[in-house]
């Protein structure tokens, strides 16, 4: 269940930042003579949403507990900024419409910025399920543990050497009961 919604975090950061890039390029506002596209409207408010979600799903691989709920919590606010702003900007501005030459209720609204409405949505419920889920993250490793597996005698002898087997033995094992030089002793007495 734990992985199924660290995937779902992960995954719905990623469809967001998709959804918030695509709502960036795809019509707004149509009119007679114009076009107004999110990236027109918005002012790139989109596109720099989008990269910062990019940017967090790739700071969750190098982050502990605490960095993933913080990361989770920026989702949040950027799921926030990006509904606000594209509530704030889904029609131009009567400014905007003068300088293109049309009238004021002139022109109509397109679905482009409904992409930009459910990729915020988005962004705000995956960072939800980040910073809820963040303590059920595997812990990472970190370059200072070591391995509780034997070393790999042909991989590094000298780490099979100090953990006390033979890297030129076959099999390596760890003869316990008679040393080497003994063993030696017995097998020449015997003969």
């Amino acid at each position: 269940m734990a992985g199924r919604l660290r995937w779902a975090a992960v995954g719905g950061m990623l469809l967001a930042a998709l959804l918030l890039q695509v709502a960036e390029s795809r019509p707004w506002y149509r009119a007679a003579t114009r076009t107004w596209t999110g990236n027109d409207l918005a002012g790139g408010l989109l596109g720099a949403l989008a990269l910062a979600l990019a940017a967090l799903v790739l700071l969750l691989l190098v982050v502990g507990r605490w960095g993933r709920v913080v990361a989770g919590t920026l989702t949040i606010v950027i799921g926030v900024i990006g509904l606000v702003g594209t509530l704030d900007s889904r029609t131009p501005s009567a400014e905007q419409l003068a300088q293109a030459g049309v009238a004021v209720g002139e022109g109509s609204a397109s679905g482009g910025a409904w992409w930009a409405v459910v990729g915020a949505a988005v962004a705000a419920l995956a960072g939800a399920v980040l910073a809820s889920t963040a303590h059920l993250w595997p812990a990472r490793r970190h370059r200072s543990e070591t391995s509780t597996r034997a070393p790999d005698a042909q991989a590094d002898p000298w780490k099979a050497m100090d953990a006390g087997l033979d890297p030129t033995a076959e099999t390596p094992s760890r003869d316990a009961e008679t040393p080497d030089v003994e063993r030696d002793q017995t097998s020449s007495a015997t003969r």
